[in-house]
């Protein structure tokens, strides 16, 4: 939704997603914590007598988030193929010591 409206607020993004806010709250800044989404403050007012109205959206850097999903894929790939060889080289050893 957010990817494909280019930019999103936080009540657009709960409403679309049909979640409570609290729950949208939480997804969004653990996506933003994570890099996966951006967000861009807006102001609507300049002048200092006025209280600012800030507005905060939320967008998709697409070329980041390949490379995040990459090297999170990278990582549990490396993961898995150290455990399986840990795994081997266990089995090998007990196996040798039998014979």
């Amino acid at each position: 939704m957010i990817r494909a409206k280019k930019f999103a607020e936080q009540e657009q993004i709960q409403q679309v997603a049909m979640i409570p806010a609290k729950e949208c709250k939480l997804l969004t800044y653990k996506l933003l914590e994570e890099s996966f989404l951006q967000m861009q403050e807006l102001r609507k007012s300049l002048a200092a007598n006025v209280p600012n109205k800030t507005f905060f959206l939320f967008h998709i850097e697409l070329d980041q988030s390949v490379i995040l999903f990459m090297a999170a894929a990278y990582q549990t790939a490396q993961a898995s193929w150290s455990s399986c060889s840990l795994m081997w080289r266990r089995s090998y050893s007990f196996n040798a010591g039998l014979q």
